[in-house]
């Protein structure tokens, strides 16, 4: 009789067991844990307004719709590539749109805006101050788009990015006049071995070294859009 009893005894613990195994892995994938894992962090600016936003995998249609549900962190686009580590969500700043994202299993903060001004942290005043050139728009939308990122109470990496109907060497003359300004001395960098290299008609990068901040100018033509983009970022390397 105790033995039966040790058994049904044993059964109920491995199911109640069981039970709360499932309820976690279930748990884990939810809105709610996700949030849960950050919940005491804040994003850059302090601010602890933050959301686990379902990720839209696929190619989505840029209507009102999805302009909408983007703008309201409901979806969070992912691309068009996903795999069985794909994330379900990113964890995003209601409040000033900081994102955290991860690399290499490195997690640290990504903001992007069209406005230099909008940063908490200021730009790097390089960044910020950068020359924009015959600025192209669509529509009223620009091509124009400010990033910071940050990782271990430092910002570690900023870029300013845009395309242009100006040809390159008149982008090359005022862009180098532009970083001379800010006694930046920058050297071509021999792209041929880069595996992106064949995928543009042209493209040039150049790089400088400070201290402690590596920047670096790409200018490429935009394949089959007869515009040229301008890259300028740095970064830290200390």
């Amino acid at each position: 009789m105790k033995s039966l009893f040790k058994k049904i005894t044993f059964s109920i613990l491995a199911l109640l067991f069981l039970i709360v195994f499932v309820g976690f892995i279930i748990f884990s994938q939810s809105e709610d844990f996700v949030v849960l894992k950050v919940k005491f962090q804040s994003c850059p600016y302090n601010h602890y307004s933050l959301k686990a936003v379902p990720i839209s995998y696929g190619f989505i249609i840029p209507d009102s719709n999805s302009v909408q549900k983007t703008d309201n962190y409901e979806s969070f686009p992912g691309g068009c590539v996903i795999t069985k580590d794909s994330p379900k969500y990113k964890v995003v700043c209601t409040k000033c749109g900081y994102v955290l994202e991860k690399s290499d299993s490195t997690e640290y903060w990504l903001r992007r805006d069209s406005v230099s001004t909008s940063f908490e942290i200021q730009l790097n005043k390089i960044i910020s101050k950068a020359p924009i050139i015959n600025l192209f728009t669509l529509e009223g939308t620009s091509s124009l788009l400010y990033i910071q990122e940050y990782k271990n109470g430092r910002v570690f990496s900023e870029t300013v990015t845009y395309q242009t109907v100006s040809k390159i060497p008149e982008l090359e003359k005022k862009l180098f006049r532009y970083v001379s300004s800010n006694n930046l001395e920058f050297n071509e960098i021999d792209l041929t071995k880069e595996i992106y290299y064949d995928y543009y008609d042209y493209i040039k990068s150049y790089k400088a070294l400070t201290a402690n901040e590596e920047f670096e100018l790409t200018l490429n033509e935009d394949d089959g859009m007869n515009l040229n983009r301008i890259t300028l970022m740095w970064q830290l390397i200390n």
